[in-house]
């Protein structure tokens, strides 16, 4: 692997996302991509506003655009997508998710998830046909209340359901706190 893109949770700064990024990559070798939503929410940005209907389709449409564009221009610079973890935290995993699966893009070459959901997929055109080398792997804290882990489980069902193979790690008395539940990440870098 090459370089990591890591998508920030719901009111976080992207540069919250270090615990997950030295878990994944601890001699800091590899690139760093954070993107930032484009939402806006009380506490800070946010990928997108979760109303009455579930998340707003535009701004589902410019936080997947937002993660495309990160990997696009990683790209340009020589690093193809399979050559790229996708990670991200809590709705940013979510995100993540759905950018690594969109049914119109490549391959990435991993994808590292902490406290994820699924975006319905009457907002994102899933596809499974070809799935990271690098893997799934997942981790939950078992008493997160903010994305319960059965959330978490229900998205390594959808996964095996379709083929792709992933690593679900539940944290035994942990909520849903970043630090905490990155010190359990495989890395993928040495």
């Amino acid at each position: 692997m090459k370089a990591l893109v890591l998508v920030h949770g719901y009111e976080d700064e992207p540069a919250t996302l270090a615990p997950l990024a030295a878990a994944l990559d601890p001699s800091g070798s590899l690139a760093l991509v954070t993107p930032r939503g484009l939402a806006h929410a009380p506490g800070g940005p946010a990928w997108f506003q979760d109303g009455p209907d579930g998340p707003d389709p535009l701004e589902v449409v410019a936080a997947l655009a937002t993660v495309h564009t990160a990997i696009d221009a990683l790209a340009a610079e020589g690093i193809g997508p399979a050559e790229i973890v996708v990670g991200g935290y809590s709705q940013g995993a979510a995100v993540a998710l759905a950018a690594a699966f969109h049914a119109d893009r490549s391959a990435v070459g991993a994808v590292a998830v902490v406290a994820p959901f699924l975006l319905d997929p009457a907002l994102v055109p899933w596809s499974f046909a070809a799935p990271p080398a690098g893997g799934v792997q997942i981790v939950a804290g078992a008493d997160d209340e903010v994305v319960p882990p059965v959330l978490s489980r229900g998205v390594a069902r959808l996964l095996d359901r379709n083929g792709v193979s992933a690593t679900v790690i539940e944290v035994d008395g942990a909520g849903h706190r970043l630090a905490p539940l990155a010190a359990h990440v495989v890395p993928v870098a040495p």
